[in-house]
């Protein structure tokens, strides 16, 4: 999104990242604009609700300007896939973090503006349009438009303005959308909330399993995983292990924020008569143990039985429809360490008995094995869903 403080007169090339663990979500921005004078851009947090204003973690990517443009070479080859209330009295300055190239700030409600200055704060106006804002925080960046002269201050002299590239802005927030990822797009860019704007966007979301098809267009995955040095420089921003997919929104669209839901695992209200089949995905695996995916998906195959026997011990070979995710994490030697699981079903035995056969899924004790993730889909479904062959 870009909401400003004051007009801008032109905003162009709009890259947003996300990424969730453990009820915080990552944020990375960065566009092109054009303005003059000193003014601020506020992005609006769904924070989960009494979090207090020190509660968002700035991340500074000076050292990384070319955050997004390592993120577009993953793609060369890409697989398809009401009321406010009255204003307060002015409280205490609000903490301003340096963060690279800019001044930033978190406020923790539409009140709070009052605790910036008078240049960084929007009209009560735009706030009573935007109702859903009511009880959110919000990230406010400091930007340095193009000096004005004393005429152009006095609204008597107009020139065209440069436009400047801004390296990323990056922070991290505990969020209330404990499934969803959160993508700030709704325009404000001359003072007023219209119902459509134009948009030139590139989202980028780290999910585990792709999200469902958007009125904007489809998502496409990554083709290859980040290098470590670009992890590195990312500052926590990137995890390696996660797959990462892209949106690219453009021209005339509804003026509205951007949320992506990994596609669910469930199979809603299945037919009374359903048997459940049980099936099993490809093997996918990230990080160093992907040129392992032959041996790893030898592994598992010769693990099918003893998967299925789990899920017909413990939910009945005719069992509700649903699926189970597992997520397996590999150390340097090839050893599976630790399991975390996604799954459809209220069935605490079987999750223990899954991860007990997926941790001696092992590789084969060679130096160099490396670490990495595998992940299996599996469960009762209607049909087979790429199933490895039994």
């Amino acid at each position: 999104m870009c909401i400003f403080s004051q007009p801008v007169e032109r905003v162009a090339g709009t890259s947003i990242f996300a990424r969730k663990a453990d009820g915080w979500q990552w944020l990375a921005y960065e566009m092109t604009f054009a303005a003059l004078g000193d003014l601020a851009m506020v992005l609006p947090l769904p924070v989960l609700p009494g979090s207090g204003e020190h509660t968002v973690s700035f991340i500074d990517l000076s050292s990384c300007p070319d955050f997004f443009d390592a993120l577009r070479r993953l793609f060369a080859m890409p697989l398809a896939y009401g009321s406010f209330g009255a204003p307060q009295a002015r409280a205490a300055t609000l903490e301003v973090h340096q963060v690279g190239d800019f001044e930033a700030s978190y406020v923790p409600s539409v009140t709070d503006f009052v605790r910036l200055d008078d240049r960084f704060r929007l009209s009560p106006a735009v706030w009573q349009q935007l109702p859903h804002y009511a009880d959110w925080g919000f990230a406010v960046f400091k930007l340095r438009g193009e000096p004005r002269s004393l005429l152009e201050r006095l609204g008597m002299r107009k020139r065209p303005t440069t436009s400047k590239k801004v390296h990323p802005m990056a922070f991290a927030f505990p969020t209330r959308f404990p499934a969803d990822l959160f993508f700030p797009t709704l325009h404000v860019h001359d003072g007023a909330v219209h119902a459509e704007a134009d948009f030139d966007h590139e989202l980028y979301a780290q999910l585990p399993r792709e999200p469902p098809a958007h009125v904007h267009g489809a998502w496409w995955r990554a083709s290859t995983s980040p290098s470590e040095s670009t992890v590195t420089a990312a500052a926590g921003l990137l995890d390696s292990l996660t797959p990462l997919f892209r949106l690219k929104i453009g021209g005339r669209r509804p003026n509205q924020d951007v949320v992506a839901t990994p596609t669910p695992l469930t199979f809603t209200n299945p037919p009374a008569s359903a048997h459940g089949e049980f099936v099993m995905h490809q093997v996918t695996a990230t990080g160093p143990i992907a040129s392992w995916s032959y041996v790893l998906q030898n592994l598992v195959t010769a693990k099918i039985d003893a998967f299925r026997a789990a899920f017909a011990r413990h939910l009945g070979s005719t069992a509700s429809l649903g699926l189970v995710q597992l997520l397996v994490d590999y150390d340097e030697g090839g050893r599976p360490e630790r399991v975390a699981f996604e799954s459809a079903f209220d069935a605490p035995a079987l999750l223990a008995e899954l991860e007990a056969i997926a941790l001696d899924l092992r590789l084969p004790s060679i130096e160099g094995s490396g670490w990495g993730q595998l992940q299996l889909i599996m469960g009762h479904w209607l049909l087979p869903i790429s199933p490895l062959p039994t």
